[in-house]
């Protein structure tokens, strides 16, 4: 991905390829006449770092040219270098107020979060697939705990620009997720929102208590209708190539949004009534591997269903199961 420059503005992409689906860590300096801001900032690892370094140098700057980071959601491909930076240079950091808890790895909420994912899993009837899952999470809740951001964040106001860029807030990937838009030049940095090369990920998440309740499979939905309405040139995304056909995009992940759907609809009208029964047969092989995405996936698919009447639960012996209404 090349660099881009309009008038006193210039965006430098930072890509570092990665070897699974992913194809590439995209984050970005976005530069103005008085500014020059890091938006995400990677994995904590070396070739994020160097990438970052090299691509500061190639433009002329240091790292002591930054003067801020802005953070499109909490996710650690997203903040990884964010620790780096600021032991060496330290500039104020921008986030949703929900991504500060989760950044901060806040005692309280990622014990209740363990909670939350406990009993979701029981009510899936996961079984020994979902006390696996829990017991990494507790695993990784010890062996992470020193990776909080330690510097301060800043919570972003949604109806206030920040170095010339205006906030969108598009949940449903994560519940934090913003996009910065410069509506000068029509750039829009969207995080994890629109991928080109493959779908974005609707993730369940514990909820702060303020935080909205509603799915995000929905909120995906219609962060992507919002989308659809802006007139934007170039988003610059989290993962792989830079998008310039935002809306055909769009229109083809919302139709295989209706095709999953109606995939596990047939499912259930095939007498598969569990969440963990439908989402064995519908990922087989990748359940096992990739248990957390394929759960959101169904269980967001599963509350979609039941919000357009074409489907029903109720709970057996602390299992749900699914009916189809007829």
């Amino acid at each position: 991905m090349d660099a881009v420059s309009f008038r006193t503005k210039a965006v430098y992409p930072v890509v570092v390829p990665v070897k699974y689906g992913l194809q590439s860590v995209n984050f970005y300096l976005y530069k103005t006449e008085q500014s020059l801001v890091l938006i995400d900032a990677g994995f904590d690892i070396d070739d994020c770092w160097e990438a970052l370094l090299h691509t500061l140098s190639t433009h002329g700057y240091t790292l002591s040219d930054i003067t801020a980071i802005l953070v499109t959601h909490h996710h650690v491909d997203h903040v990884g270098l964010i620790n780096r930076i600021t032991i060496k240079h330290d500039i104020p950091v921008y986030a949703h107020p929900y991504a500060i808890p989760r950044m901060k790895r806040d005692p309280v909420f990622m014990e209740e979060r363990i909670q939350f994912f406990q009993s979701l899993y029981e009510k899936a009837g996961t079984g020994e697939a979902g006390r696996k899952q829990i017991a990494h999470l507790k695993e990784a809740l010890v062996k992470n705990k020193d990776s909080s951001i330690k510097t301060e964040i800043i919570p972003l106001d949604l109806e206030k620009p920040i170095h010339r860029l205006n906030l969108h807030y598009f949940p449903g990937h994560a519940s934090d997720q913003i996009a910065f838009h410069d509506k000068e030049t029509d750039w829009l940095f969207s995080g994890d929102l629109l991928i080109g090369h493959m779908a974005s990920n609707s993730l369940i998440e514990y909820r702060l208590p303020n935080e909205p309740l509603q799915s995000p499979l929905l909120q995906h939905i219609d962060s992507y209708q919002k989308l659809l309405k802006m007139d934007v040139k170039h988003i610059y995304p989290g993962h792989g190539k830079k998008i310039t056909n935002h809306k055909a995009l769009i229109h083809h992940r919302l139709e295989a949004i209706e095709e999953k759907g109606e995939k596990i609809f047939q499912l259930i009208q095939k007498g598969y009534k569990t969440p963990n029964d439908i989402a064995r047969k519908f990922y087989e092989k990748r359940f096992d591997t990739q248990f957390a995405l394929v759960m959101s996936s169904i269980l967001g698919q599963l509350y979609y269903l039941e919000t357009k009447g074409k489907i029903g639960k109720a709970l057996h012996r602390g299992v749900w199961h699914y009916e189809v209404i007829t």
